[in-house]
């Protein structure tokens, strides 16, 4: 039931950290230097392998869970 929660969890905070880095992109984009300045597709591609990385461990997690009922 614990990892459940804590898979849960860390698929929910994956999904938000995307989602967040996806936004901060869009408001970035809209000025350019700034965008720049800030890191740009490299900040975008670092956050979002970050967050995909998360989502799977989530996953894992939740698969280990039912694989050991």
């Amino acid at each position: 039931m614990l990892g459940g929660a804590v898979g849960g969890l860390a698929v929910l905070v994956g999904i938000a950290w995307a989602i967040g880095s996806l936004r901060r992109r869009a408001t970035r984009a809209l000025e350019p230097r700034e965008y720049a300045e800030m890191g740009g597709v490299v900040y975008t591609i670092f956050q979002m392998f970050f967050a995909v990385v998360l989502v799977g461990i989530g996953l894992i997690i939740i698969g280990l869970m039912f694989a050991g009922q």
